[in-house]
């Protein structure tokens, strides 16, 4: 049910205009469209004045900042070339045109749409919650570790509630992991767990991953993870290195994807250290629960 309505109010929301109104009938769950120019009858304004406690506003055109999907969407384009045309299409007069006129000629229009897409159901899953249509949702987090690691052993210690998807030792078959998991649900956080040699009794949040020249960096709330962490006595250092290997691979391919196909969840990878340079493993695994916890909240 929650999801019938959320999808009911992403299909109004790309339906508003300049020239019509939406309103929400609490009690039957319709819709009540009122022009702007007049003329469609009487009988549904003197609906909406006669019962004005059965009936949320919509968001309007002006709520909706359609301009802000498509930067946020030119933005982390992962090609450079297109990335920097799309972001010049969007300087000045012509701005909305001179886009879709790029995306289609880039023969990109339908990753444009489903990111357009994602983002309207964003909105109108926010505007539900916020009208108290649906109650707010626990974040669904996918939990990634590689096979026969000390992130195998950490993730293991989560319960249930969290997905655990242990990965092979191969970038092929890893990512190929990966990308099943996110056909097959939709996430609100993927967090990717690796081992790194070296540090001991040691967190690094990695802030972006690595494919030849191309970078692609995570829009993970770091600040909230890190301030989580340190919340837990965690010693946190911020990486822009996820390294050259396996967990880079994951790393960038993961952002990579989930921009391409315009996948919901945000993605980040954090390094632990070797089993052999944690203290005390029930106790870095316990602390590390409940920072991951504070982010559902």
């Amino acid at each position: 049910m929650t999801d019938d309505i959320i999808d009911k109010i992403t299909e109004c929301l790309q339906m508003v205009s300049e020239d019509f109104r939406g309103y929400y009938n609490v009690e039957t769950g319709e819709i009540l469209w009122i022009s702007e120019l007049g003329g469609l009858g009487e009988e549904k304004l003197n609906e909406l004045e006669d019962n004005p406690d059965n009936y949320i506003s919509l968001p309007t055109r002006y709520d909706i900042d359609e301009y802000s999907m498509m930067d946020e969407f030119a933005y982390q384009y992962p090609d450079a070339v297109i990335s920097n045309k799309l972001r010049e299409d969007l300087c000045g007069r012509g701005a909305f045109r001179r886009f879709k006129d790029s995306v289609f000629r880039f023969g990109i229009r339908e990753e444009w749409f489903k990111y357009r897409d994602e983002k309207y159901r964003e909105l109108a899953e926010e505007w539900c919650v916020r009208n108290g249509l649906v109650k707010p949702r626990t974040p669904k987090i996918l939990l990634t570790a590689f096979k026969g690691t000390s992130s195998e052993k950490v993730i293991g210690c989560f319960n249930e509630a969290y997905r655990r998807l242990i990965l092979e030792n191969d970038k092929v078959i890893s990512v190929n992991q990966l990308i099943s998991e996110l056909e097959n649900d939709r996430f609100d956080y993927v967090i990717s767990f690796g081992q790194k040699p070296v540090i001991k009794d040691k967190i690094y949040v990695e802030c972006s991953g690595r494919l030849g020249d191309t970078e692609y960096e995570t829009d993970f709330d770091i600040i909230r993870l890190v301030s989580a962490l340190k919340h837990n006595e965690f010693s946190v250092h911020i990486s822009n290195n996820a390294g050259t290997s396996y967990c880079n691979n994951l790393y960038a391919r993961g952002l990579k994807i989930i921009l391409e196909r315009a996948y919901k969840g945000r993605m980040v990878f954090i390094h632990i250290p070797f089993e052999k340079n944690i203290s005390d493993l029930n106790d870095f695994s316990d602390r590390l629960i409940k920072a991951i916890q504070e982010l559902e909240k």
